[in-house]
Order: C-alpha cells, then sequence, then structure tokens
C-alpha cells in the first residue's frame, strides 16, 4: 500500500495570503549589515531558518565569533529556536550583526618563539603563555572557547 501526495499550485486573488505554513517554504532574500551599514551576506532563507542556519551563511563567521553573532531585526532578536516566520521578516528584510562582547573578551596569538599568548582584548594585558615549542604557525580558540589549540613547525598540536 503506498500514498502519493500531490501539490499543485492554485492562482491566488489579491486578497489571499498563504498562511503561515505556506509562506515557511516560499524562498526570501534577506541581508545581513554591520552596525556601520557594510553588508556581510546576502542570502535566499525559508522561514524556517533560524540564527544558526543565516550564521552559517555568513563567510568568516566562525568558532568564537559565531557563538558571539547576534542578529536583529528591528529591536527583535533572532535567537535560539525563533525563525524568520516566527519574527514576521520578510522579503528583502536587512539584519543587523552585532557580536556579544562576552565572548570576545580574549584573543590568541602565535608566535616564532614558541609560545602563543592569550590577551585581554579590553586591557591588551597578556593573561596566559603556552610554551609549545618550535616556531608557531597558528593558535586559536576551540568554538566554545574552552580550549586553545596550537599548531607548530614541528609538525606538531597540542590543546590546552
Amino acid at each position: 500500500f503506498s500514498r502519493m501526495l500531490c501539490l499543485q499550485r492554485l492562482p491566488q486573488s489579491r486578497s489571499a495570503r498563504p498562511s503561515l505554513d505556506a509562506r515557511s517554504l516560499l524562498a526570501m532574500r534577506i541581508s545581513v549589515v554591520t552596525l556601520a551599514g557594510r553588508q556581510v551576506a546576502s542570502m535566499e532563507v525559508d522561514g524556517t531558518a533560524t540564527k544558526r542556519d543565516i550564521c552559517a551563511r555568513i563567510p568568516g563567521l566562525v568558532g568564537r565569533s559565531l557563538r558571539a553573532a547576534r542578529l536583529l531585526h528591528g529591536s527583535d532578536e533572532l535567537a535560539g529556536q525563533a525563525t524568520v516566520d516566527t519574527l514576521g521578516i520578510q522579503d528583502g528584510a536587512c539584519l543587523q550583526l552585532l557580536f556579544d562582547s562576552r565572548w570576545l573578551a580574549q584573543v590568541v596569538t602565535a608566535s616564532a618563539d614558541g609560545t602563543a599568548k592569550v590577551w585581554s582584548a579590553a586591557s591588551g594585558e597578556c593573561l596566559l603563555t603556552l610554551e609549545h615549542g618550535g616556531w608557531l604557525h597558528s593558535a586559536a580558540f576551540s568554538a566554545d572557547g574552552a580550549w586553545v589549540v596550537t599548531a607548530s613547525s614541528r609538525h606538531t598540536a597540542r590543546l590546552w
């Protein structure tokens, strides 16, 4: 026993509006801009898109900056399980991208002297020195900010 579902697009009168469920399936174009007005992304989404869905499509938004990202539509914030539809965001809308400074309070650097340093973004003070050894190519925070990973010219990586 099998079931077949057929969908047919019906002409709408000018006064007819799609239901909330129908609007959720319709694609709309939105833009994401910084507070300074610089566009960082333009994309098509449907009404079920969440903050996570939109942020995943913004170039360079990873790790700590992803956790710190906030998307605003007017005075409403797209957060948690809220969707484009639940906030009433429509085709052509512009969302503002902000960063919560609590997530960006520290910066990690890598150095040719074999050390990585964690710095306070607010004061510029060195908070922690990690001695990996060998010339360090890179250092980064984990996505949740709980770990630092370093990679050296000796082909080693360390989690701190």
